[in-house]
């Protein structure tokens, strides 16, 4: 087993440890479907415990957030004339799940766009190799390239938000932050789950290995969820 894949199985524990604070998310009052739905500029703050994590974009997909009890806030938006969505939810913690889908360009195979986003990573990894890394595991559903990033952080005022663009510290020997994406391609469109935390000052190896399961663990709970769940929406 490699590092990598020790990291993600210590945070599928991590999240097998927490199952009985998401069962205990749902107890409050939800819309009649059962989920809350995307719209558009809306920013939705989230009383403790109010919220099960369900979560539906029309027919591009529905998938369930960890811990939902613990969110604190949920904003969502559409880009680039409504070819790119943004789901954000906020936790105490901090760290902060986001969901991106955007549409593949028009003639692109699945093929294709894999091969383009491993490419762009290869040469964001050969910069940065000690802050970024990446890996593609095969699952049911296809390839996921998952990406482990350590000191990333939002983009500059008016650039597109995290994690449409991402910048890093310039912090040798700290870790500030630590962030999982997991990236699916799907026939139409690109899904990513990205879970980032803040890594408080001052953090020791094993507080920094134990958030980084952590956020790990999420990331893949929240794609799985989505994948199977979105294969029982009509097609778009």
């Amino acid at each position: 087993m490699n590092g990598f894949d020790a990291r993600a199985r210590a945070g599928a524990l991590l999240l097998s440890a927490l199952l009985p604070l998401i069962a205990a998310a749902g107890s409050g009052p939800q819309r009649l479907d059962g989920y809350a739905h995307f719209i558009d500029g809306a920013a939705v703050d989230v009383a403790p415990e109010t919220w099960d994590g369900r979560f539906r974009f029309a027919d591009v997909y529905c998938t369930t957030f960890p811990l939902a009890g613990k969110a604190r806030q949920r904003v969502s938006a559409l880009f680039h004339g409504n070819a790119v969505s943004l789901v954000r939810v906020a936790y105490d913690g901090p760290y902060e799940v986001y969901v991106a889908t955007s549409t593949l360009p028009a003639g692109r195979t699945r093929e294709d766009e894999h091969h383009q986003q491993l490419a762009g990573l290869q040469a964001g990894a050969s910069v940065v190799p000690e802050l970024l890394q990446y890996d593609v595991v095969e699952l049911e559903h296809g390839p996921v390239i998952r990406t482990r990033m350590t000191n990333v952080t939002y983009p500059r005022e008016g650039e597109d938000p995290f994690p449409l663009q991402m910048r890093f510290f310039d912090s040798p020997g700290a870790v500030r932050s630590i962030a999982e994406s997991r990236l699916a391609i799907r026939a139409y469109d690109r899904v990513e789950v990205v879970a980032l935390a803040a890594v408080p000052e001052g953090a020791g190896e094993l507080e920094a290995a134990l958030t980084r399961g952590l956020m790990a663990g999420i990331a893949d709970a929240v794609l799985a969820s989505l994948l199977e769940c979105s294969a029982t929406l009509p097609p778009p």
